[in-house]
């Protein structure tokens, strides 16, 4: 009997396990994985996300490896991950049309560390094949040889290989494109790839260049007319290069650009030294003169000097980037036969304006406005002179300062001589149209004033007569007494000589202005200082509101009430007009 029962009990255990197994069929969550029956309660989508982020995990640990190393991934090793790359991107794949199918729009985290890792990879390409194209294209510039055509067009692959990766990335979705920096390192090195091409243009000139050098004290113009051009040409190479990698000054410069640098410098220094050859019997002789040249066979020769100056300030610029710490000998030529010219040019001038300087500073009147005029264009007509005298190109080393010529330091004597002579140009200026005109008792003290009077009559006869806007004042014009700083003052102070001619007419005020209590006022005291072309002044001055308002209305009487700048009867002072 109980053994019946038993046999029951199990038959009736297994009916439910039976049931179970048939109710859960249709829903397709019976699975089998190692002999074993497991229930998958999964999601398509939630599958392809736990495999996405399997392979995000086995990755991410030899991406983050090749990251830290120094030296970029190798080809090969790129070649043996481009499966996983693959698998990486048909994952992404799937997890994104599972997303688009179930209606979702939220990403998952493990879809975004997928897209990051995508990235990396690419970033890593990219870094990979600029350093192997820099490489081969540094490579170029440390050999004696120049590059040939079979390398320039491997050069020219690689290039357009980088290129083209780089253009396929863009067309990829923004968020598995490769960081900024990696793309600005693919761009800066197909950039630096045309340096083979400036390498190649610069060996076109070498057997030129070497059959010059054999004989550079007997350089024809022809020879330094085609090494100049030649120069400008490559010059242009390079900078364009430079500018498209984005190499700013300062910057060290591939090996590439280097070497054809190199070339340029050669170039210019031929070119500097045919025209040192030119001009320098030419300087000789005018040397010789007892009298300073005219300024007729001066100007015949400034085109020659025109070409030198051009020649020193390029080879000048090209010295200093190759880090360059002696200058060749026929820069040393050049730079003494362009001083003797500006020594020659400076001691004409000298010898034209030490007449109009001394006639000013014997003369006891005050100087005219036409001497004003003359001796304030001395001082930009000397100083570049001076400056050419003076030139010298400094290198990375030390080098000894020329002696200072005679003629420079006459020079200086007379720029300081007008100094003193000439009063402050600024100073003139600086009153609106209805200041007065100021007379001058020396060169740096001026004193001026006026009388002004107006009758007015209202509408309805009541009349008064004005004569508050009188003043007198004095101007200090200034002096340079420091380099390029030159002072100014002022002092202006109104009075009213009819005072008493107003109270017969209108009687006494009581709201009238201060100015009109005693019959003189203050109206303007101020110090100041010009520095460098920029004004600082302080004390009682015109404000802003009157330097527009005295120009908006020029009627002759009621301008001033008009706009409100004399406010309160007043000079404007109280109200700060």
């Amino acid at each position: 009997m109980n053994q019946g029962k038993k046999i029951d009990a199990r038959r009736l255990r297994s009916k439910k396990v039976v049931w179970l197994v048939i109710a859960l069929l249709p829903m397709g969550l019976v699975t089998a994985q190692d002999g074993r029956a497991e229930v998958d309660d999964r999601s398509p989508l939630q599958s392809a996300i736990e495999r996405l982020q399997a392979l995000v995990d086995e990755y991410r640990p030899q991406v983050e490896a090749m990251e830290k190393r120094e030296a970029p991934p190798t080809a090969e090793e790129v070649k043996r991950a481009q499966p996983r790359i693959e698998r990486l991107r048909a994952a992404i794949r799937e997890v994104e049309t599972s997303l688009e199918s179930a209606g979702k729009t939220e990403t998952p985290s493990a879809l975004r560390a997928a897209r990051k890792l995508l990235r990396r990879i690419a970033a890593l390409d990219l870094v990979r094949r600029a350093a192997e194209l820099r490489g081969m294209v540094d490579e170029f510039g440390t050999r004696e040889e120049p590059p040939s055509g079979a390398e320039v067009e491997e050069v020219r692959r690689l290039a357009e290989e980088l290129q083209d990766s780089m253009a396929e990335f863009e067309s990829e979705s923004p968020a598995v494109q490769p960081d900024k920096k990696s793309v600005r390192e693919a761009e800066k090195a197909v950039a630096l790839s045309k340096s083979a091409d400036v390498l190649v243009e610069a060996e076109q000139t070498r057997d030129a260049l070497e059959q010059a050098e054999s004989h550079p004290t007997d350089v024809t113009e022809e020879e330094a007319q085609a090494a100049r051009e030649a120069a400008d040409k490559l010059q242009s190479s390079i900078d364009d290069v430079k500018q498209a990698a984005g190499i700013k000054k300062g910057e060290d410069e591939p090996a590439g650009l280097k070497r054809a640098r190199q070339i340029v410098i050669r170039l210019q220094v031929l070119g500097l030294a045919g025209a040192t050859a030119k001009l320098r019997p030419e300087v000789q002789r005018l040397s010789e003169l007892p009298e300073p040249p005219s300024a007729e066979e001066l100007d015949a020769l400034r085109p020659i000097v025109e070409r030198l100056t051009e020649m020193l300030d390029a080879v000048e610029h090209n010295l200093k980037i190759a880090g360059a710490e002696e200058l060749p000998t026929e820069v040393v030529a050049g730079l003494d036969v362009y001083r003797r010219f500006a020594r020659l040019d400076l001691w004409r001038s000298l010898t034209d304006l030490r007449p109009l300087i001394d006639a000013a500073a014997q003369q006891q009147e005050p100087l005219s406005a036409e001497q004003i005029a003359r001796l304030r264009n001395v001082s930009p007509t000397l100083r570049p002179k001076i400056r050419a005298a003076r030139r010298t190109v400094k290198l990375g080393a030390p080098t000894e300062e020329p002696d200072i010529p005679p003629e420079v330091v006459e020079a200086h004597q007379l720029l300081a001589q007008v100094q003193d002579l000439v009063p402050d140009s600024v100073a003139v200026n600086e009153e609106p149209v209805d200041a007065p005109d100021t007379q001058p008792v020396t060169r740096f003290f001026r004193f001026y004033g006026s009388i002004r009077v107006r009758a007015l009559v209202t509408p309805g006869g009541n009349g008064t007569i004005d004569g508050q806007t009188s003043r007198v004042g004095v101007r200090l014009e200034g002096k340079q007494w420091i380099r390029n700083v030159t002072g100014f003052a002022r002092g202006e102070v109104g009075f009213n000589f009819l005072e008493a001619t107003e109270e017969i007419f209108n009687g006494i005020d009581e709201g009238r202005g201060i100015e009109e209590d005693s019959l003189f006022f203050p109206r303007l005291y101020f110090v100041g200082a010009d520095i460098n072309d920029r004004r600082v002044s302080f004390g009682k001055q015109w404000s802003a509101f009157y330097d527009v308002g005295v120009f908006s209305d020029q009627m002759p009487f009621f301008a001033g009430e008009g706009t409100g700048v004399y406010a309160a009867g007043s000079d404007g002072g109280v109200s700060g007009t």
